[in-house]
């Protein structure tokens, strides 16, 4: 087995599992009495969640897609636009 840990970018390297278990173990205590609160917090950051489609469907959506020429998104997003129309419309 094969670990990746954490690291800045740049940095990555492969350890393997005896490396890991030599590294430090946690402490039990931390001290974040300098830490700042909310140093990373960007307010105005957009989340895109990601999206799991059964890999039928993504088979399926995918030839679509590239049968048409145009990405797997616009694709999915032209579609689920269509069902939002016709949601509202039966409301």
């Amino acid at each position: 087995m094969r670990i990746i840990p954490a690291r800045r970018p740049g940095e990555a390297s492969l350890i393997g599992w005896r490396e890991y278990e030599a590294m430090e173990a946690m402490r039990n205590e931390y001290d974040f009495s300098k830490a700042q609160r909310g140093q990373f917090h960007r307010p105005d950051a957009v989340l895109t969640p990601p999206v799991h489609l059964d890999p039928a469907v993504l088979a399926f959506l995918t030839a679509r897609a590239e049968a048409r020429g145009i990405t797997l998104s616009e694709l999915v997003n032209a579609l689920l636009k269509k069902d939002i129309e016709m949601i509202e419309a039966a409301e």
